[in-house]
């Protein structure tokens, strides 16, 4: 199959969980399938174009800058469009999009994210999929319903109503949009009638992602990894560690939460001291993984997967997360996950697993086997190239 793959960020180095899928799909599917990649670039990344360029018959990129624009944010204001999807309308991406369709022989094409549903038309009669990393409108509106800012939420709301219908209009445009969660394909059904889904889940490099005997736990170590760029990451390690941490202080005074990922806001950099280690980018996450009892996921807002779940997995750590954290993923809570919604169940949840160890490797071990059954990237490979064919036979 030769594939043309268009997507909004440079997928490498795979940072967070859109990054990850992206260049994971690529990775997998490359050694059968021939894969040309389209997709912005920011300042200082043309030093993983090589990397790419590995996997990929040819990598082609737009410079952009996705800062955003307080005056272009208030003009949105009387625009139909939603802010998050104009950011992404550039020109040059289109007039390239329609130049390599037309001089090349593609027998598909893959456009990642909503954001860049907008570059459809350009791909000519080419059957297209778009990969729905979240049901985006979702993300919004829990911003929206959680924010306190009066400004900011009215902002929110309106960009929420606007992503809603812009979800189901463009959605319906594809040859098959391929969901990561079941959640987010029951979402798209109950709005679409006619719209044409695939479930297809995010998986884990278990051969990156495992175990390691060989690096000591400290057994009061907390961890959460994650790109906190991404607004639901920020607002979910501020929760823990203003509502849910100090309860767990009260009774394990020696506690210690790591948060590891790039771009810590200057909110989240106020919060660090003795017992609260905010890294910032590392070059590899899997360290202060392996030193930590407990993996935590305690986000609020979000959608779609949360692909650092299946990595702690992997690495066999237990879990402690939030319903909306754990979305997509078949976990069960007491099995091989810890589920908690409030504060002080949150706290209640770490500190059993704090102070039962037999627990807490029963949890890790559990995990560790949903991964190995479910949720292994070649497993997921073989999916993905399954719906690719079909669609492929739908156009015959």
């Amino acid at each position: 199959m030769n594939i043309l793959q268009i997507t909004a960020w440079l997928p490498y180095p795979p940072e967070g969980g859109g990054k990850l899928e992206v260049f994971n799909s690529i990775k997998f599917l490359s050694s059968r399938h021939s894969i040309t990649l389209v997709s912005f670039i920011r300042e200082g990344e043309e030093q993983y174009l090589r990397t790419l360029e590995s996997y990929c018959e040819s990598v082609h990129v737009i410079p952009h800058s996705f800062n955003y624009d307080i005056f272009k944010m208030f003009v949105n204001l009387f625009s139909n469009t939603p802010y998050t999807i104009e950011r992404y309308n550039v020109p040059e991406m289109a007039e390239l999009i329609k130049t390599l369709v037309r001089d090349h022989a593609y027998d598909l094409v893959r456009i990642d994210h909503l954001h860049m549903a907008q570059y459809r038309p350009f791909c000519g009669e080419l059957p297209v999929v778009l990969r729905c990393h979240n049901i985006e409108n979702h993300i919004m509106k829990r911003f929206y319903q959680h924010t306190t800012n009066p400004f900011v939420k009215f902002y929110a709301y309106l960009q929420w109503k606007k992503l809603h219908q812009y979800e189901i209009d463009s959605c319906s445009l594809f040859n098959r949009c391929l969901m990561i969660s079941p959640v987010d394909e029951q979402f798209l059904h109950a709005v679409i009638e006619d719209v044409e889904t695939a479930l297809v889940t995010a998986g884990v490099d278990d051969g990156y992602f495992h175990p390691n005997g060989n690096v000591p736990v400290n057994p009061r170590q907390l961890v959460f990894t994650g790109d906190m760029i991404w607004r639901p990451n920020d607002d979910g390690v501020l929760w823990f560690i203003d509502h849910i941490l100090p309860l767990i202080q009260a009774h394990i005074p020696d506690v210690t939460f790591y948060v590891v990922g790039r771009n810590p806001s200057d909110r989240l950099l106020t919060r660090q001291d003795e017992h609260i280690i905010i890294t910032g980018r590392v070059e590899d996450v899997r360290p202060y993984v392996h030193q930590s009892s407990i993996f935590v996921v305690p986000l609020r807002i979000g959608g779609g997967m949360r692909l650092k779940i299946l990595e702690a997995m992997a690495m066999k750590k237990a879990v402690v997360s939030t319903s909306i954290g754990a979305e997509g993923i078949h976990v069960k809570s007491g099995e091989n996950i810890l589920l908690a919604d409030t504060p002080d169940a949150f706290a209640e949840a770490i500190i059993t697993l704090l102070e039962e160890p037999e627990l807490r490797c029963n949890i890790a071990q559990n995990g560790y086997k949903l991964i190995q059954e479910q949720y292994t990237w070649e497993r997921i490979a073989e999916r993905l190239e399954q719906v690719y064919i079909d669609v492929l036979n739908e156009m015959k």
